[in-house]
């Protein structure tokens, strides 16, 4: 049984879920994208309607259930549970549990073992990839570290007070160093806080994030 499985049997749990770098819901729910879709549609109009409050959790109060969201920056869990279970329980047990459900949900890669070939035309290989490093390295563009604080700018006119916890939680599981930063990663920045902001404000204003985020990214090159 799983880390998850076990916390929800502790807690009473009978559907629990994750939303943010990926979605994922555990136990028996009917249509569980359309659920999963509520719960983001229900967590963005309780923050527009407090935007300028720090939410750290939200229930949603059924007649014999509730759904208790706990917001760890960009990352989302939730539990339905009874009434009968007392909501500082089960954040003691979450809170005793959460990087081993971290941990599991996102799994630490094996390092990948690769056959070392000793080839006849080595020598020469070597040297037509130091020319190809070294062209490759003069035409990919690189980045200074303000170009980080231009993406979080424009991330706090659309997040507010959530932008500056989850820039920082990307650009530390993305592991973007603060000088000569390449193109690629600044992307893949700009890409999960598009996911991010999508959780919490919903699609379209995410997007017209991005495309400002990208529009000054332009006028800095």
């Amino acid at each position: 049984m799983s880390i998850i499985e076990n916390m929800m049997n502790e807690i009473g749990s009978s559907v629990s879920f994750y939303i943010g770098r990926k979605k994922l819901i555990f136990g028996g729910v009917e249509n569980p994208d359309d659920f999963l879709e509520s719960i983001s549609l229900v967590l963005s109009q309780a923050i527009d309607a407090l935007k300028d409050v720090a939410i750290r959790e939200i229930v949603i109060d059924g007649d014999e259930k509730y759904i208790l969201l706990i917001l760890k920056g960009r990352e989302i869990f939730g539990f339905l549970l009874p009434k009968s279970k007392d909501k500082e329980d089960v954040l003691r047990v979450f809170h005793s549990k959460e990087e081993e459900i971290l941990e599991e949900i996102f799994p630490k890669k094996k390092p990948e073992v690769k056959e070392v070939k000793i080839e006849e035309t080595r020598k020469v290989e070597e040297k037509v990839e130091e020319k190809v490093e070294a062209k490759k390295e003069v035409e990919e563009k690189l980045y200074s570290g303000d170009i980080l604080n231009v993406i979080l700018d424009v991330a706090k006119e659309t997040l507010g007070d959530f932008a500056t916890e989850i820039f920082e939680n990307i650009v530390q599981d993305l592991n973007i160093e603060k000088e000569n930063i390449k193109k690629d990663k600044i992307m893949e920045l700009v890409n999960e806080l598009e996911k991010s902001a999508k959780m919490i404000v919903g699609p379209t204003k995410s997007a017209n994030m991005r495309d400002d985020i990208l529009q000054k990214i332009k006028e800095v090159e």
